[in-house]
């Protein structure tokens, strides 16, 4: 693991907590939440992608690999849950077709950004187990600082979030291992986002 990158990312996590915050206070809650992730994706995530690996290694990392037939299994299944429970509830006909396609992109640029860096940049090819548990669980921390917003309905609460997120990441982070590239774990992580951002936006809009 970049311990460089994990110092910086979690101080920069730290003041995005403190943003989300005053975001969410000061306008609507679900615009100054949607304003803090696009702060994430384009101010934090992408440049500490880019200044790691650069733009030909940004792409090299997003090559989806082949992670063999048990483990796309364990990937799909909580993407098809997830998107299950969204047409279920609705959620999806609740919405705006202008915030539906908010969704789409929020959920693949989210998707894209998040397995480019959590699993691509801050991983180097010699960490040892003890390094992957700790991006494992720099990860999960991040989503404590979405708790710091305010008037944010969260689907299934705190517990889904931080629980949700590391179930995620421990499936992630195996197809990365597996594969050797995040382009998978891109696919698989957009695919699970964009059914979470609906229910999400449906929980809050309105």
């Amino acid at each position: 693991m970049d311990r460089r990158l994990a110092r910086e990312i979690s101080i920069l996590v730290a003041i995005l907590a403190g943003l989300l915050w005053w975001l969410t206070g000061w306008l609507r809650p679900i615009v100054g939440y949607g304003i803090g992730l696009a702060i994430y994706w384009v101010l934090i995530l992408l440049p500490l992608t880019l200044w790691k690996l650069g733009p030909a290694g940004f792409r090299q990392i997003l090559v989806p690999g082949r992670p063999g037939p048990g483990l796309l299994l364990v990937a799909a299944l909580p993407v098809i849950a997830l998107w299950a429970a969204a047409l279920l509830t609705g959620a999806f006909a609740a919405l705006p077709a202008l915030v539906i396609g908010a969704v789409v992109i929020g959920g693949i640029v989210n998707g894209t950004l998040e397995e480019a860096f959590w699993r691509g940049a801050l991983i180097d090819r010699t960490d040892r187990p003890n390094q992957i548990g700790a991006a494992l669980l720099l990860f999960t921390g991040w989503h404590v600082a979405l708790l710091a917003a305010r008037g944010i309905s969260l689907t299934g609460g705190a517990l889904g979030l931080i629980g949700g997120a590391f179930i995620l990441g421990l499936i992630l982070m195996a197809c990365r291992l597996r594969t050797g590239t995040a382009g998978f774990g891109a696919l698989i992580h957009a695919g699970f986002n964009i059914p979470a951002f609906a229910m999400l936006a449906a929980d809050n809009i309105g």
